[in-house]
């Protein structure tokens, strides 16, 4: 992924369509030696496990045999750009935390050290646990070291952990590491959170754990007026939402991979798993929706889970308000959604903001309609020509439904087109006429 977010993984189990059979694919193996100036010798094992084809997990595994004064510091390297929006991790041990190792136990066994890249676990993923931050492509990186049969996970002397964050697409001063802490069950800020050199995320650590990186922002989150729909709506700090918008995005994406993510993501909306819901809306409306166009069947339950379950900012809207919004995107797109940036614009139609990608297409069939409603060409310096416009070509939804509103506009809609609103891109003009704010 995202960029912005987990990526297309390894799918399986019921995952909201009905299920499909989990394949793992045979674990890949490398090894590297290693002996440095001091006569410390490492030994590397790295290890990826597929699923459905996807790299979902990767790590290396170094065993370290140590001298009885170390000198030099022991770097552990993991390249993770195949799970990851991070392109590599780094341990740097250096000799002083070496010495204290050697000094607590000694040189006669081994230093065990595996570094893992792999997707967050479902409770991990939760807005509790992440206290609404956006935990980066929702990958984890675990740290693990062990001496013999002793775990070893805290240092009187720090480590230094660096993250290749060069190909992530956010500032990059934003990007803060965490750990995860088991007994609150939240994501913790490490240390400063460390900071970002040459496009690294540098960050020191006494002790070792789960990692993460978080999108911090220094935006507040006041209710201001949309201006894009002519005054009707209100959202939060724009820069503030579209990282929440990107963060669903992501998690719906995820939902369609495993059933532990659907779980998750159920979770994350505060519904309870409905399977029958689930088969009813695929089988009558997402699987017909989705013929002619070529889909892994994981993107195709994301479509089904959003549908069913919506997103947090979407529960105001019932399944056939979100299965109108797929229908919508599918008219301006002609895809359904399935990448990071497609759900960002398939959830920013759904709760009435302006979608990044333009499609000129449905633009001008909006504007045709609009000569048509309004008997004049749509003025695009006027922000009301402009909604009413926008709506009909991409659907924008809105947040506070009139009724009574929309009422009268069906029978204004019938005056017009000599037949009542029946479709989806029917229902696209009444709201426009209804919301916008356009005038003859």
């Amino acid at each position: 992924p995202p960029a912005g977010g987990g990526g297309s993984r390894g799918g399986g189990g019921d995952t909201g369509g009905g299920g499909s059979n989990r394949i793992a694919d045979a674990i890949k193996d490398i090894q590297k030696f290693f002996k440095s100036k001091d006569g410390t010798k490492v030994a590397s094992e790295i290890s990826s496990k597929a699923e459905n084809g996807r790299i979902v997990e990767t790590s290396v595994r170094s065993n370290i045999s140590l001298m009885d004064n170390p000198a030099d510091m022991q770097k552990i390297s993991l390249d993770t750009s195949n799970t990851s929006v991070i392109s590599e991790v780094t341990l740097d041990l250096p000799s002083n935390t070496l010495q204290e190792l050697v000094d607590a136990f000694g040189a006669s066994d081994d230093v065990d050290v595996t570094v893992t890249s792999k997707e967050a676990m479902p409770d991990q993923k939760t807005n509790s646990a992440r206290k609404g931050l956006y935990l980066e492509g929702f990958d984890v990186f675990s740290i693990d070291m062990t001496i013999g049969e002793n775990i070893i996970d805290t240092f009187s002397n720090p480590i230094t952990l660096e993250f290749d964050v060069s190909s992530v697409d956010f500032e990059k001063s934003g990007l803060k590491m965490y750990y995860f802490d088991e007994l609150r069950g939240t994501w913790e800020r490490a240390g400063d959170g460390g900071v970002v050199k040459d496009g690294k995320l540098v960050v020191e650590v006494d002790h070792l754990t789960d990692f993460a990186i978080m999108r911090e922002t220094n935006h507040q989150a006041p209710e201001v007026q949309d201006a894009n729909t002519g005054g009707n709506g209100f959202y939060m700090d724009p820069a503030l939402q579209w990282e929440m918008i990107l963060d669903e995005a992501n998690m719906v994406i995820q939902s369609g991979q495993s059933p532990e993510n659907l779980q998750a993501f159920i979770t994350h909306t505060s519904n309870t798993k409905d399977v029958s819901e689930q088969r009813f809306w695929m089988d009558t409306y997402t699987a017909p929706l989705a013929e002619g166009i070529e889909m892994q069947i994981q993107d195709l339950y994301s479509v089904n889970n959003f549908i069913v379950y919506g997103t947090s900012d979407t529960q105001n809207l019932g399944k056939g308000e979100r299965a109108g919004v797929v229908s919508s995107y599918k008219q301006a797109y002609g895809k359904l959604p399935m990448t990071e940036s497609e759900w960002r614009d398939a959830i920013a139609i759904a709760i009435g903001r302006w979608p990044n990608k333009v499609s000129l297409d449905a633009e001008e069939k909006g504007a045709s309609i609009f000569e048509k409603i309004y008997n004049r060409v749509p003025n695009t310096e006027n922000k009301h020509d402009n909604a009413a416009v926008t709506i009909m070509a991409y659907g924008l939804r809105n947040a506070n439904r009139n009724l009574d509103t929309e009422r009268a506009t069906v029978k204004l809609f019938k005056d017009i087109f000599n037949y009542n609103p029946i479709s989806t891109a029917d229902w696209d003009i009444v709201r426009a006429i209804s919301y916008s704010g356009a005038t003859r």
